[in-house]
Parts: C-alpha cells; structure tokens; sequence
C-alpha cells in the first residue's frame, strides 16, 4: 500500500496499526494527513485513493485525514 501511495506522489513518513485498520501518516504545511485503510484490503483502497487523490493537495495542511475503510466510498475531513 505504501508503495501505491508513494506511485500517487503521496509520501508518508509513519504508519500505525489499529488492530485491523492503519493509518498513514503524510507531512503537510502545519500538521500532517491521516490517510485510513483496512488491513487486508490495501488493493480496493489503492484503487480508491488512485480515483480520489488527484483531485486533493494532501501537502497544504488543508486535509486532516482521507478515510478508505469503506468499500467504494473515500471520506475526507478538511481543517476548518
């Protein structure tokens, strides 16, 4: 998944594991993005971030976290 995100020029720099979920971490302007994927269904949510992260600027500071858990849906919390 790591390598996924890195093809979609997203970096992440940690990665914590919740039980079966992850979480990683992008560097931002500020405070970083949380980027949230099921274990085990690391393909559906590269194929997800691949439809959705072109159209995001994960670097600004302006995303808190993208949420991929759900199947075919992508969540994006942004900063107020």
């Amino acid at each position: 998944f790591v390598k996924a995100m890195r093809e979609l020029g997203v970096s992440p720099v940690s990665l914590a594991i919740r039980g079966d979920e992850a979480d990683l971490f992008v560097p931002s302007s500020g405070r970083g993005t949380r980027i949230t994927y099921v274990l085990g269904r690391e393909e559906a949510a590269a194929a997800l971030a691949s439809a959705v992260f072109p159209s995001l600027n994960l670097t600004d500071g302006s995303i808190e976290y993208v949420d991929l858990r759900f199947s075919g849906k992508a969540y994006i919390k942004r900063r107020e």
